[in-house]
């Protein structure tokens, strides 16, 4: 047995008490590929079928399992990111660390707004507009109003930073999200909804 399969199959009696729910009522996917800096920890996630919750674990090569998506999950990924890049925000940058962040906090679903959004092998801003919603026009000038990028705040003086960036989740929304941190930790992060649910398309299903 590889040490890969290994953590997937200690994976499944955990994600399974964490959702409440039997392996048969969840998926569990590999998911450490999607972040291109992670070489120290293997990183999984388990959706429910029906509702839709999820759990992130993340195992390091050589350790315990560490939940993501729970109270401690800030500092959690803190430690991730910090030995896996070093410190916060250089090690990563602003738009990785954004994705970590919201992706293995809350859920590997939805994407952060930022001209990647448009690269041709992605769907067009057309595939975004919502047909049975508000105005075409008024979802395009949201769409591309939160698709600059994060943005960083850096005060090198007291060696901390602040971030601000749009993500774009899988149920039509955009959550507005603002951290701030050190170099070792994401000290706090607040979450404001910019667009409602299903105020858009989710292009990618």
């Amino acid at each position: 047995m590889t040490q890969t399969e290994d953590f997937s199959k200690r994976a499944v009696p955990l994600a399974s008490a964490l959702l409440g729910a039997t392996p048969s009522q969840f998926t569990l996917e590999d998911i450490t590929s999607t972040f291109e800096w992670a070489n120290k920890y293997r990183i999984y996630w388990a959706l429910t079928s029906l509702d839709r919750r999820s759990v992130v674990i993340a195992f390091r090569r050589d350790g315990a399992p560490l939940v993501t998506t729970s109270s401690s999950g800030t500092a959690v990924v803190s430690l991730i990111l910090t030995d896996e890049t070093g410190a916060l925000p250089d090690g990563i940058g602003p738009l990785r660390l954004a994705e970590a962040f919201r992706e293995l906090t809350v859920s590997p679903q939805g994407r952060v707004g930022s001209p990647e959004l448009f690269k041709p092998a992605l769907p067009p801003l057309e595939a975004w507009i919502r047909s049975n919603g508000v105005p075409p026009d008024v979802q395009k000038k949201l769409i591309l109003q939160n698709s600059t990028g994060p943005t960083l705040h850096a005060d090198s003086k007291n060696k901390k930073w602040a971030l601000d960036f749009a993500y774009f989740n899988e149920h039509g929304g955009i959550e507005g999200w603002h951290l701030e941190g050190n170099e070792r930790l994401i000290l706090s992060a607040a979450q404001k909804t910019i667009a409602q649910n299903d105020t858009l398309n989710w292009p990618f299903e």
